[in-house]
């Protein structure tokens, strides 16, 4: 049976943080998912030089993302070589197509950039690359990590403002091993707490304060989902939690703009914000009772789906204007300006008509 082993140039770069996952523990997932995918099964082998051990913490990480893989502490100058072995360096694996490598070392045992059929092709690599080197492929997929947990559904201010602020933030936190999404949630929530302190101060300074920690968190809202993707933490659970503390931020905000306008002066800001609330708690309570009883994740992106099944230039926009990160800029801007009440107007109108297409895409599941 061939034998698949994954050379690493060191203990410390076996064990490196790639935004927080070990980097020995990233390739055998990549590892175990490429052999799942070859007709015949392969061994899969972690090989450490020296003799060095995988730490305690990677080898947790490699049982979580890939249970079915050996590891072994073999020094590689002593491993017996078959014929049909194949050698991948582990550091550039990281962001290597791993199932290309190993076809090609099938096929005519030519040494792509990070695989061979012979040890002394990757052994001699490693030394040409040299330990400066090695670091960098290191760092950069890391970056390359940071950067496909992007959601391809982003609207304009997450793609250009909230986005390359919230990678920052989650590359710096998750070099913490002990960071996990709900951190992340965690925080936001306690920002949305501040925004509604803010908010029902009563004063122009507060009405200020707290439409920018409305936008904050917006911006934070996509910390979590980026843990959860580079660390392979996605859950169900997770996915509800977060859609549950945005529409709470979201009704926060709408509530406490209202008594803050309200107790400022603007004598029907109290009347839209209860509008405006009725509509917004009537399409959160039709989803989430829908995704109770269907089991799927809680989510209020009845209007998205619904546009997306028949997309053109104008449902594009029609989307990206009713997403949170818009909303949430547009509020922020338009309170700094003196036009708190008109957004809260914008806002009673734009909750009437989506309660009206959340009801529609209820319906049409049950249907």
């Amino acid at each position: 049976m061939p034998r698949i082993f994954l050379v690493f140039s060191s203990a410390e770069t076996a064990n490196a943080n790639v935004s927080g996952v070990p980097a020995v523990a990233r390739v055998a997932r990549n590892a175990n998912i490429v052999n799942e995918s070859l007709k015949e099964q392969n061994e899969i082998f972690i090989v450490m030089p020296e003799g060095h051990l995988i730490g305690e913490w990677s080898s947790s990480e490699i049982c979580r993302l890939a249970p079915h893989v050996k590891q072994t502490a073999a020094d590689v100058s002593k491993l017996t070589a078959r014929e049909d072995d194949i050698y991948l360096a582990g550091e550039w694996m990281l962001t290597g197509d791993m199932l290309t490598v190993i076809s090609k070392a099938r096929s005519d045992g030519l040494p792509p950039v990070g695989g061979s059929k012979k040890l002394e092709t990757i052994l001699d690599f490693y030394i040409s690359e040299g330990r400066e080197r090695i670091l960098q492929q290191i760092h950069r997929a890391s970056r390359l990590v940071m950067k496909n947990t992007v959601k391809p559904t982003d609207g304009v201010v997450s793609k250009y403002i909230n986005r390359p602020i919230s990678i920052r933030i989650s590359h710096l936190l998750l070099r913490y091993r002990s960071i996990r999404p709900i951190h992340a949630t965690a925080a936001t929530g306690l920002v949305a707490m501040f925004m509604l302190a803010c908010l029902l101060s009563g004063n122009q300074l507060g009405l200020i304060g707290g439409a920018l920690l409305f936008q904050a968190a917006s911006l934070l809202d996509g910390v979590d989902g980026e843990i959860a993707r580079a660390t392979f933490r996605s859950s169900t659970l997770g996915a509800s939690l977060d859609s549950l503390t945005d529409a709470i931020t979201n009704l926060g905000f709408i509530s406490g703009l209202s008594v803050s306008l309200w107790l400022l002066g603007e004598d029907n800001a109290l009347m839209l914000g209860l509008l405006g609330f009725i509509c917004l708690g009537l399409g959160l309570l039709m989803l989430g009772r829908h995704a109770a009883a269907t089991g799927a994740p809680l989510h209020f992106d009845g209007i998205k789906h619904f546009l997306r099944r028949s997309p053109t230039r104008i449902s594009d926009w029609l989307i990206w204007l009713t997403m949170r990160d818009f909303l949430a800029l547009l509020g922020a801007l338009m309170v700094l300006f003196g036009l708190g009440y008109y957004f809260l107007l914008l806002f009673v109108l734009g909750t009437c008509v989506w309660v009206i297409f959340a009801g529609l895409v209820v319906l049409r599941s049950r249907s």
